[in-house]
């Protein structure tokens, strides 16, 4: 709906949760308000203002949860940790992606598996944005059955953070949280003497995630330097102090652009 070409692309929302991905470009978002702020622009409370009065919705207004027959829980359940004779049956490409540019494994403590998380670079889009998307894969079985199979769902929350097996084995090291895998593992070079980890599903699911192994950390934040990332770590950080982080530090973008 962002594009100007003759071509839809595929925007899906999901009407039980208000979440929302186009898979065009790779956008997403966890809530309607984010998708008003993704088509026009603007701030969160604009946005949300926007959709207030759409719905024609006024403060203090009492709204009736819609009745439905469906169970709140999914049909499929993940199966943690995943067995060792599930991880030698992981699919290799994904039914419409095709093969990963990159796969990330989520662990417990002691490291074993949690979910296998790919990524997909698709190119670039007529303004030359790079095109992405990440499909989240876990062993699952339905309710009431016993017979397993990989399943394209995440995790239920609180969502774990990555790496929690490195967390656990350096429990001394600092830590460094950036905003998805690929910062992730960018910063664990960059700092080898921290921990790099990051929550999964992307900037707007902190609130999502499981931060709890971050307790009595000295931690580094290293947020994207765009409007999302810049809006979303300072949350983190004030979130993290209330959990009971050592300290909290965030790192000082504009310190990039200086000129010597």
């Amino acid at each position: 709906p962002t594009r100007a070409d003759k071509h839809a692309g595929s925007l899906k929302v999901n009407f039980g949760k208000g979440t929302w991905c186009d898979f065009a470009t790779g956008d997403k978002g966890g809530d309607l308000i984010d998708l008003v702020r993704y088509l026009d622009g603007g701030t969160d409370v604009e946005a949300c203002n926007k959709l207030a009065d759409f719905l024609n919705i006024t403060a203090g207004t009492q709204l009736a949860a819609p009745s439905t027959s469906k169970a709140k829980t999914p049909d499929w359940v993940p199966v943690l940790p995943i067995p060792e004779e599930a991880m030698r049956k992981v699919p290799k490409a994904h039914h419409q992606h095709g093969a990963p540019s990159v796969v990330w494994l989520y662990r417990d403590v002691k490291a074993n598996p949690l979910m296998v998380l790919y990524r997909f670079d698709l190119g670039t889009d007529e303004e030359g944005k790079q095109r992405k998307a990440f499909a989240p894969l876990t062993w699952c079985k339905p309710r009431g059955s016993s017979a397993c199979q990989w399943r394209w769902q995440g995790l239920p929350e609180p969502r774990p953070l990555l790496h929690l097996d490195q967390l656990a084995q350096r429990n001394t090291a600092a830590v460094v949280v950036c905003e998805g895998e690929k910062s992730a593992d960018a910063a664990a070079l960059l700092l080898p003497d921290h921990v790099a980890t990051c929550w999964p599903n992307g900037t707007n699911s902190w609130q999502k995630a499981d931060f709890g192994p971050l307790v009595g950390r000295d931690v580094l934040l290293w947020p994207d330097n765009d409007a999302p990332g810049l809006a979303c770590m300072p949350a983190v950080a004030e979130h993290l102090r209330q959990l009971g982080a050592a300290s909290v530090r965030m790192m000082a973008l504009s310190v990039f652009n200086q000129q010597p």
